[in-house]
């Protein structure tokens, strides 16, 4: 993986496949606790590992990081894609609806990719959860 951002939505425009992600998330802010965030975009851009000239199988998946109150996987599960022959890089777009928000602090989105005999980090991102006054 070479990046990944969370967004509050991203566009693909049709006529040039180029993509907008917009209003990056770098906090969240909440009254109450717990809370729900209601959509996040996770964009992931990787890099072929293999040689260009053969497709590359591609899952991943994501997990939340809590600061005292444990992990949360991605209620979308394993992302299955391909990086096909003759491209040396793909992205990857994850929608995320009603992230839960159990508490104050650094939350840490994990990205790990199948390998030979599990999962490997490839990744991973902190996200401050705020409390703000109503």
């Amino acid at each position: 993986m070479i990046f990944c951002l969370a967004t509050e939505n991203v566009i693909t425009d049709s006529s040039t496949n180029l993509i907008s992600a917009m209003n990056i998330v770098s906090k969240i802010q909440a009254t109450v606790f717990p809370s729900v965030k209601p959509v996040i975009h996770l964009l992931m851009y990787w890099r072929k590992e293999g040689p260009i000239t053969q497709s590359e199988s591609l899952a991943l998946k994501v997990r939340i990081k809590y600061p005292t109150k444990g992990y949360l996987d991605h209620p979308q599960g394993t992302v299955e894609s391909e990086i096909p022959a003759g491209k040396r890089t793909l992205r990857v777009i994850s929608k995320m609806e009603g992230l839960p928000l159990k508490e104050v602090g650094t939350m840490e989105f994990v990205v790990k990719q199948r390998v030979t005999g599990g999962w490997k980090k490839v990744g991973s991102f902190p996200v401050d959860v705020i409390k703000t006054t109503p």
